[in-house]
């Protein structure tokens, strides 16, 4: 028998074959693709428009012969904001929390349900300064100990080992990626705390801007492959919302800008989620970025 650890989540684990031969890698490829957006008046009577591009990407056979040659962008196009707050994010002593009090991956006879976790966080968390006000739940899962059959893979014995609620945050009603701020806890029986993980950084403005790009520049940006932390693969994403954000570049350094960014939301061929993320503002350079427009 073989035992795994396992969370019940909305992502699959996709089994893909790529055995196609190399040979017929690079036949086909587009080089300095130009894929003109269209943007148009949704059909409904408000002012909102539709973004509709097709952005082809390098190809090769395997991607011929599924047919996700390219990105594709179905989605509202967002207004831009007259000014936008940048923000400094400082990691002070009392941003970080680790807390470990039992393992949360071994068998248990029972643990906290998934609809009382939420409620259990937030009094675990009152005694270390309590939940930020700008934290969003974003997940609540179950985790198991399951035995399968080496053989066929059957599950035959499966039991709790924890319950997990993630929160993430958002700022002025905006969300944040990258190596962003997060609390993440763990449970065991009758709501005992297993773990606690806390990254949320002090948040001070540090101005304004006026200077954003907009939706249609961003488009621009990822036919460009100026995309923020690129996913390895861009054939076949399907992008069907857009939304400005802040992008926070470090989980470590003491003290970072939060940088503006177009967020573009979506799913890969396998049906996971995935983002593609391009820097908001004009003539940005995060690399040396400390003042505002």
């Amino acid at each position: 028998m073989l035992e795994r650890v396992t969370m019940i989540t909305t992502y699959k684990l996709i089994a893909v074959v790529i055995s196609i031969a190399f040979c017929f890698a690079g036949i086909i490829a587009f080089t300095n693709p130009i894929a003109l957006p269209v943007i148009h008046q949704a059909t409904d009577t408000s002012s909102v428009k539709t973004v509709d591009v097709t952005i082809p990407v390098n190809s090769d056979f395997l991607g011929i012969l599924l047919n996700v040659n390219h990105i594709k962008i179905h989605a509202d196009e967002p207004a831009i904001p007259s000014s936008v707050t940048l923000y400094s994010g400082i990691l002070r002593e009392n941003d970080t929390l680790f807390i470990y009090n039992g393992s949360a991956i071994t068998p248990k006879p029972s643990v906290i349900s998934e609809k009382d976790v939420p409620e259990r966080a937030q009094e675990a968390l009152h005694q270390y300064g309590g939940l930020p006000s700008d934290a969003e739940l974003e997940y609540v899962g179950t985790n198991y100990l399951e035995k399968i059959k080496g053989s066929t893979g059957e599950v035959v014995e499966r039991k709790p080992t924890s319950t997990s609620v993630s929160y993430g945050r958002n700022i002025d009603g905006m969300p944040v990626v990258g190596y962003r701020d997060r609390i993440q806890m763990d449970f065991g029986v009758n709501g005992e705390i297993l773990q606690i993980r806390k990254n949320w950084r002090t948040l001070e403005p540090i101005g304004n801007t006026t200077s954003l790009i907009s939706p249609s520049e961003a488009i621009d940006k990822i036919r460009n492959r100026d995309i923020v932390d690129p996913p390895y693969d861009l054939r076949g994403i399907q992008i069907d919302n857009i939304t400005l954000g802040y992008y926070e570049g470090s989980k470590t350094d003491p003290v970072i800008n939060l940088e503006p960014v177009w967020i573009f939301y979506g799913k890969i061929p396998s049906n996971d989620p995935i983002n593609l993320i391009v820097y908001a503002r004009k003539n940005s350079d995060l690399a040396s970025n400390t003042s505002s427009n």
